[in-house]
């Protein structure tokens, strides 16, 4: 980035304090959240278009812009663009003749609005007139889930005037915003606010007890918690009976509340809080929770990936909904007690070697298929999408924004390897940091069944399948083929297995989740080395440690399981390039044991895991 422009302010100020205008061309580092960096956007006489995360954004504003009696008349209402808003809707807005325009969009909904000006006002006029702002700009790395994230990105280097703005923001590698101007603001006051940091190892059990005694604190609890399962087994074991739920509205999250699904809420509104709301990270970004002596929740867990967000960018975000004074911040953690933490430069260096190793011999592959007359195979082409992008010579190039998502995401499960980094996150994020200690072991709900471990559910869901079979050949008609399609969406794993390697085969292997796996993937005609690959992603398991001689075994098991003719060493797991480990001791049966902990998965073996995530259930 270039010298950074610091501009002071006070912890109560707003940005209209900094900028009268934002400026054009440049990196905005806001310094906090709720400063009011869209709503300057947003009032300012020039045409805007402003991508936003989500649609609750989009939403909030423009009921806002509906009811604010003080609007400039000289501006245009909010437009918004999301899913269902048409490109013909878009065109007519465009062609409006008075007042400044004000478009909002998600980046999913960003290419209509360039499709809608190629074919309204032109493509020129819109990249001249309009002021573009990536607003909340983290979100392009934080959320590598979604396909079109990084959408905007193919069209917003077009643009003569725009700018990247967020109080979490990341860094990009991409050397055209490393050339914008970089504004940074900073306070006065020596913190931002104060967190409690409550260290428990039985998140459930902390978590419990806050929804206990939720009646000892003053006002709502607003818990941020990445997991609709997690929330709703919470639920359940405490059997609360009114709460919000806030999440996607998607068909699959109601399938996992299932009964808890009627506290479900699309979007947080004031007034209508409850005692205890639950946010998913839909909500992290963008809202404002305006609720007097609130108390606002960060909860996450390294044994439940969803929840481990960045404690700088997503964790940050999310204290920072609330509006008003709350009444008290928490983040209740755990972490692996492993005091290492791996260096952004370190993770680029190793990330950036294998992408550009990968794309070499993609390159030199599609060179070979266009000598032969061949096309490239579908499956080597998204092996490499991840990292890179795809031109219509099917020639692949680095895509410096989808490296930084995986450098960002491992960077930000690096915060959770002890509390120390944690604490640090907080403190370099402008907080002030007291620590509490919460530990007391989980109790099983009296009122509830002990719950089926992995091995006996799938047991359970071949049994019903083997006699719902059964059914269907004792019958000349039955309802057993609907019902064996439900199986197939609720639990893909249990049917694939079952329909690939068959009743006999699953109990030889005695219902085992992980050799299962494995057989699955010898089932499939792959070369040696791609079988090993995936073979060692089911085996081998990130944060974990291994006794050597284990790993020595159990690597000489998959040499001789895929006709690979060597001899094991449990220094394979590095020297091979498939992770990065580090000396360590494993206690069995009360001896210690040389052991090797494995601290990370090699880049390459990343990008396989991701691919595999969409042939078979292997992380559900």
């Amino acid at each position: 980035m270039k010298k950074p422009i610091t501009i002071i302010l006070s912890n109560k100020d707003y940005i209209t304090k900094a900028f009268k205008v934002l400026p054009s061309n440049a990196f905005i580092d806001k310094g906090r959240c709720g400063i009011g960096g869209t709503t300057l956007c947003l009032i300012t006489l020039r045409h805007s278009i402003i991508i936003v995360p989500t649609v609750g954004i989009i939403k909030n504003k423009m009921r806002s812009d509906a009811t604010n009696k003080d609007r400039n008349s000289a501006i245009r209402k909010i437009f918004g663009v999301y899913k269902g808003i048409t490109i013909s809707a878009i065109k007519a807005e465009l062609l409006q003749s008075d007042g400044f325009f004000k478009i909002m969009t998600t980046p999913d909904g960003f290419k209509k609005i360039i499709k809608a000006a190629e074919e309204s006002i032109s493509l020129d006029r819109l990249y001249s007139d309009f002021f573009v702002l990536l607003d909340e700009c983290h979100t392009s790395v934080t959320e590598k889930f979604r396909k079109r994230i990084l959408d905007p990105f193919k069209w917003l280097w077009n643009f003569k005037n725009k700018s990247f703005i967020s109080a979490t923001p990341f860094y990009f590698s991409d050397e055209r915003i490393k050339q914008l101007d970089y504004y940074k603001i900073r306070f006065n006051e020596p913190y931002l606010g104060y967190i409690t940091v409550v260290e428990t190892f039985t998140i459930k059990s902390c978590v419990n007890y806050f929804l206990s005694h939720a009646d000892s604190f003053p006002g709502n609890l607003h818990f941020f918690y990445n997991s609709v399962t997690e929330i709703a087994e919470l639920i359940r074991y405490v059997g609360i009976n009114d709460c919000n739920i806030y999440c996607a509205d998607k068909e699959e999250n109601m399938e996992r509340m299932d009964d808890v699904s009627v506290f479900f809420n699309p979007e947080p509104v004031k007034g209508e809080y409850k005692k205890i709301n639950f946010y998913t990270s839909r909500y992290f970004e963008g809202i404002d929770i305006e609720d007097e002596n609130a108390t606002i929740i960060l909860v996450t867990d390294v044994n439940c990936r969803h929840t481990k967000v960045g404690i700088r960018n997503k964790g940050v975000q999310a204290i920072g909904r609330i509006r008003s004074i709350p009444y008290a911040l928490y983040h209740i953690t755990n972490h692996r007690k492993k005091h290492f933490m791996k260096t952004i430069e370190s993770f680029y260096t190793e990330y950036r070697f294998h992408a550009m190793k990968l794309i070499e011999n993609y390159n030199q592959y599609v060179d070979e298929c266009k000598a032969n007359n061949v096309k490239p195979l579908t499956e080597e082409i998204e092996k490499i999408q991840s990292f890179s992008d795809i031109e219509a010579n099917q020639i692949a190039t680095l895509n410096d924004t989808k490296l930084d998502q995986f450098v960002n995401e491992d960077l930000c499960n690096e915060e959770f390897n002890h509390l120390s980094f944690i604490i640090y996150a907080w403190e370099e994020s402008g907080y002030k940091v007291e620590l509490k200690k919460f530990h007391k072991p989980i109790e099983s709900s009296p009122s509830k069944e002990k719950r089926k471990s992995k091995r006996d559910k799938l047991k359970a869901t071949i049994d019903l399948m083997e006699k719902l079979e059964q059914g269907k050949k004792e019958s000349l008609f039955s309802f057993n083929d609907a019902a064996l399609g439900n199986i197939k969406i609720s639990d893909p794993f249990a049917f694939e297995v079952y329909y690939e390697l068959g009743k006999e085969k699953i109990e030889e292997l005695n219902f085992s989740i992980k050799d299962l796996q494995k057989e699955l993937i010898l089932k499939k005609n792959e070369k040696a080395e791609n079988q090993l690959n995936k073979l060692l992603i089911v085996e081998f398991i990130v944060d974990e440690t291994y006794a050597k001689e284990y790993i020595k075994t159990k690597l000489q098991e998959l040499y001789d399981k895929v006709g690979l003719k060597e001899t094991a060493k449990a220094t394979d797991l590095q020297k091979r390039g498939w992770f990065t480990t580090q000396e360590d001791k494993k206690k069995i049966n009360g001896k210690s044991y040389p052991a090797f902990y494995i601290q990370a998965m090699s880049f390459k073996l990343r990008v396989i895991a991701e691919s595999m995530i969409n042939e078979i259930s292997f992380f559900s």
